[in-house]
């Protein structure tokens, strides 16, 4: 029995999900021994070259994709998701664990929802609400440990908050741009493109770009593996995904990649939760799932 399109697009998302979950404990393992900027700016440029590449090997036409790509609307797309929100994002590492990021970015699903409701006119119920304030909570749980209290950690979650805002909202334009230029170019260009616009910024702020201390190597190699495993894998999956489900799904889906990313942070980088913060985590993750059932039930799917 052959796949339907729609359950590739499925599996690619929770794939793309679990490998994205587990980028964010190899990014935060690199921004620890180097710096957001350095790390976001080489892991963009590689991912994207990689890409394209590959895109090219399989077939694709390069110089058209390339003239869709300059397109100024393209262009600034790059420059906000893959630029802005990806340094933004590794900025919060340096302040807030990665086991915790994995887990706060699943409030997306709601923001998704936010914006269809006020750009999209999409309708929404008591129960979308109900599972918002859970959803709420448990993020909340999650992020102070049942204590309340000012730091850094705190402030780190809240700039997750803003950061998955602005990714939430390049949904449509990236389903959009996925379908006119295919998902390897769309992925490929979009990430070249941002860390070329943050590849003048990096030069004149890194001074020890070249020195490599057996620390600084050992951040090098995480980096490469992010490349490897989130900037190439799990971002050409995502963008193969929107081309088959709608924007919503594929946030709602994202919730369960942490359920494997989770174990191998405590196993093997002995990043641990608290009981307290493991309920709280485990309220995201369901709240996210239940959205779906609950939006593909009132949509009669």
């Amino acid at each position: 029995m052959t796949p339907t399109p729609f359950a590739l697009s499925i599996a690619a998302l929770l794939l793309a999900s679990a490998l994205s979950s587990i980028g964010w404990i190899l990014e935060g393992e690199a921004i620890a021994r180097l710096d957001p900027l350095s790390v976001v700016c080489c892991s963009l440029i590689l991912g994207g070259v990689a890409l394209l590449g590959i895109a090219h090997l399989r077939g694709g036409n390069l110089k058209l994709a390339f003239k869709e790509a300059i397109d100024i609307r393209f262009v600034l797309f790059s420059i906000f998701r893959c630029a802005l929100v990806s340094l933004l994002f590794g900025y919060c590492l340096t302040l807030t664990s990665s086991t915790k990021t994995m887990f706060l970015t699943k409030i997306e699903p709601y923001i998704v929802l936010l914006i269809q409701i006020i750009w999209l006119g999409h309708r929404t119920t008591p129960r979308h609400l109900t599972l918002l304030g859970i959803h709420i909570g448990g993020a909340v749980l999650l992020s102070t440990g049942g204590r309340i209290t000012l730091s850094q950690d705190i402030l780190g979650d809240l700039l997750i908050l803003i950061a998955v805002t602005g990714h939430a909202a390049t949904y449509h334009p990236a389903r959009r741009f996925a379908d006119k230029l295919g998902s390897l170019y769309a992925s490929g260009f979009s990430q070249l493109i941002g860390g070329l616009a943050l590849l003048p910024f990096m030069l004149a702020a890194t001074n020890n770009l070249l020195l490599l201390t057996p620390e600084r190597l050992t951040g090098w190699c995480y980096a490469l593996a992010t490349v490897l495993v989130f900037y190439i894998l799990s971002s050409s999956l995502w963008f193969y995904s929107l081309k088959g489900i709608p924007s919503w799904l594929a946030s709602a889906l994202r919730s369960f990649g942490p359920l494997i990313a989770a174990p191998i942070a405590w196993l093997v980088f002995d990043q641990r939760l608290t009981n307290i913060q493991v309920f709280g985590a485990l309220t995201v993750v369901l709240t996210s799932a239940l959205m779906v059932l609950l939006e593909r039930r009132e949509r009669g799917g």
